[in-house]
Order: structure tokens, then C-alpha cells, then sequence
């Protein structure tokens, strides 16, 4: 008797699964072609796959722009917010206030 395969526990990656099955539904609309198409050499999806890399660097390196800039305005409410509880400290200038809660509101939206 064949035993049933159980479905993956894994929030983190039954997300990845659904995502992977969304993207190759939307790339076969967009193409017609599931990656068993043979109409590409070996070098013609090698560099597909090196355009897709360099595009992830890229991402990944706006990504680290932001969570500094993240970082940078937390940190400036955080000491705000020792000074609203009355720690020995200098209140926040309320223009840096204003533009570190601007950069937050700008990067998670």
C-alpha cells in the first residue's frame, strides 16, 4: 500500500511553494513556455540565470539601503521615547522626529 506523502509543516515554506506555482503560472501566460521549452542553449540560460542574479543583487542592496535607513530613524524615536520616559537625556530635535517617522512610514508602505 502507498503511504501519502503529508504536506509540508513549514509556514516559510509552504509560502515559497505557493509563490513558485504562482510565478510559473504567470510565466506561462506570459510566455506560453514552461522551462521544459528546448528552443535556448545551455549559454543562452546561463545568461538568463546571470541577469536574474545581477537583478538580485541589486534588490538586495536597496533592501540594505532601506533597513539602514530603517535603523537610523528607530533608533532616533527609541532614544525619544527614553526621553518621553523620563530618562536623563536631551529631548529628540522635532524635525529629526518628523523625518525618521517620514522614513518609516515611506519604507514599510
Amino acid at each position: 500500500m502507498k503511504k501519502k506523502s503529508k504536506k509540508p509543516k513549514d509556514k516559510h515554506l509552504k509560502a515559497v511553494l505557493k509563490s513558485y506555482k504562482k510565478r510559473a503560472k504567470k510565466g506561462f501566460e506570459k510566455y506560453g513556455k514552461t522551462l521544459e521549452r528546448n528552443d535556448l542553449s545551455i549559454l543562452e540560460w546561463l545568461q538568463n540565470n546571470q541577469e536574474e542574479l545581477m537583478d538580485a543583487t541589486l534588490y538586495l542592496e536597496r533592501i540594505k539601503h532601506d533597513f539602514k535607513e530603517l535603523k537610523e530613524a528607530v533608533d532616533i524615536l527609541e532614544q525619544h521615547n527614553l526621553w518621553r520616559r523620563g530618562a536623563e537625556t536631551h529631548p529628540t530635535d522635532p524635525k529629526k522626529l518628523v523625518i525618521a517617522i517620514d522614513k518609516i512610514v515611506n519604507i514599510l508602505k
